[in-house]
């Protein structure tokens, strides 16, 4: 049987529950190594995404459950959620109600 590492992260709102959709940190980590002109993503940006992400644990997360780093996933929804929660104050005036 296939062995990988899920990471989750948590919501800032204790009651709140997602679903989960896991992404391979292997193909994130691949996408913003990537030139920014390939890719698109500003290296500023890739840094944010990483830091955000806390990258430099992933690494350790496999070893510590004896797997690959190929083998990490996160799943993707509560970041979305989480960056979804953030931004709405600030754009709150210019959304209306259909």
């Amino acid at each position: 049987m296939e062995m990988y590492v899920l990471l989750d992260f948590k919501s800032p709102d204790p009651t709140a529950t997602t679903f989960e959709v896991y992404q391979s940190w292997f193909d994130l980590k691949t996408l913003l190594a990537m030139d920014p002109k390939q890719s698109r993503i500003a290296a500023k940006t890739s840094r944010a995404i990483s830091d955000y992400l806390g990258v430099k644990n992933f690494a350790q997360y496999a070893a510590h459950y004896e797997q690959r780093e190929d083998k990490v996933f996160f799943n993707s929804v509560p970041l979305l959620v989480n960056a979804g929660m953030s931004i709405t104050p600030a754009i709150a005036d210019r959304i209306q109600p259909l």
